[in-house]
Formats: C-alpha cells, sequence, structure tokens
C-alpha cells in the first residue's frame, strides 16, 4: 500500500457519509504530513518516495504503525542498500522474495533488523557465476 500525498481536497461533499470520509481523510493526512516531515528532518535517504506521473508517493510499510515514525529496520535498510538502486528498485526490493531471509520479503520480517540489513548489504555484492 502506498499513500498519495495530494496537496488539493474534494470539500464538496453530497452526503454525511461523503462529510465523514473527508474528514477523516483530513485527519490522516494532517497525521501523514506531521510524520512525514519528521521523517525527512532525520536525513536524507530515511524515507522512501516513489515518482509516478507527477505524483510522489510513499510506501505505506516504512511507517510504524500509530503514527510512531519510520521503522527504523526500513531506514538502515535504505542506508545499507546500494547506492546506485533507484528509488523504484529499492520499493521492489522490500517487496520481493529474497534468498538471504530464506524466502520471505524484507517488508514480512521488517522485525528482523539484523537479518534485513545484510540481505541489503548482500544486495550490492558482485554476483558471480
Amino acid at each position: 500500500m502506498c499513500i498519495l500525498v495530494n496537496w488539493t481536497l474534494c470539500l464538496s461533499c453530497e452526503s454525511d457519509v461523503n462529510a465523514n470520509i473527508a474528514a477523516g481523510n483530513l485527519a490522516l493526512r494532517d497525521r501523514f504530513i506531521t510524520e512525514l516531515f519528521k521523517c525527512l528532518a532525520e536525513g536524507e535517504g530515511a524515507i522512501l518516495s516513489l515518482w509516478h506521473k507527477r505524483n510522489e508517493y510513499y510506501p505505506a510499510f516504512q511507517f510504524r504503525p500509530g503514527g510512531d515514525g519510520i521503522h527504523p529496520t526500513v531506514k538502515a535498510a535504505l542506508a545499507a542498500l546500494p547506492d546506485r538502486m533507484s528509488s523504484w528498485q529499492c520499493a521492489f526490493w522490500f517487496v520481493s522474495a529474497n534468498g538471504w531471509l530464506d524466502g520471505p520479503a524484507p517488508v514480512d520480517v521488517l522485525d528482523d533488523l539484523d537479518g534485513v540489513i545484510a540481505a541489503a548489504k548482500h544486495e550490492g555484492e558482485e554476483i558471480i557465476g
């Protein structure tokens, strides 16, 4: 799941349901923006963003549940992945099965800090064979 940052919101709602959804989206957007700026303040490379058709997306897996900032494993893995990888390649790395983790994708084992960091470091190794 990715979060799309869209700075324009539809403020004309036709029903109470739409009004509740709009209010919920505003609250979610405000919380997300707060977390985003907190993460960006931590430094370059601390957060993964993807550009597509002039929109910037932030994969939701990198944020801890409950608005508790970016997951430390994601931050460390981004720092360990090779600099030559694009943001899209990094995103695909996080969601793809990984042999260094015995099969699961890094996104599925974020609680295994050491394993995910080791897998990220292996990504930069030369392939021989």
